[in-house]
């Protein structure tokens, strides 16, 4: 038996925008085979502004990100897969942009 389990991500960044007013827009997509390297992805992505698939913002705050763990399970040759979905906040996000975020996110 074979097992392995992989982590996807994806969600909605906010923070300021370069005239000063604040935004959201969709993060790029990571990918890891552990969460504690996803959290780092992420986490770093929201220091350096990479999170931003544009460069429209000043600061970048926080995100919101659904995040996906697959298992796969192969047995006797034939794969078996699982996915569960959670939702994690990550960065600095006060109440009312979490629920901004939760409202908006698609």
């Amino acid at each position: 038996m074979k097992k392995t389990i992989t982590y996807h991500a994806k969600g909605i960044f906010h923070g300021y925008l370069w005239d000063n007013g604040k935004g959201t827009y969709p993060t790029i997509s990571f990918s890891s085979t552990s969460k504690e390297n996803l959290d780092k992805q992420i986490n770093d992505a929201i220091i350096n502004g990479t999170i931003s698939p544009k460069k429209d913002f000043q600061a970048i705050l926080g995100a919101g990100m659904e995040i996906e763990t697959k298992t796969v399970i192969e047995v006797e040759g034939k794969e078996f897969s699982r996915v569960e979905s959670e939702f994690e906040f990550y960065g600095e996000n006060d109440e009312e942009t979490k629920e901004f975020i939760r409202n908006n996110w698609w």
